[in-house]
């Protein structure tokens, strides 16, 4: 799943070590990149696609947004 062309996946986020989220979330607040990425998880967390839902859903959970 590519995230609205800015290249990074949900296997990206879920790769990436914890110790590095609040740095990755500070970064892209701060240069307003978090919104289309965030958007994009969402849309992903409702589709069809039990693996791309799935794994968008685990991404959101990892940068710290809750799972309804």
């Amino acid at each position: 799943m590519n995230l609205n062309g800015h290249q990074l996946t949900a296997e990206d986020i879920l790769n990436m070590p914890e110790g590095e989220v609040h740095e990755f979330m500070r970064n892209k607040i701060a240069t307003h990149k978090l919104s289309p990425i965030i958007k994009s998880l969402n849309i992903s967390a409702l589709s069809a696609d039990q693996n791309e839902k799935m794994l968008a859903k685990k991404a959101l959970q990892h940068l710290g947004f809750a799972d309804q």
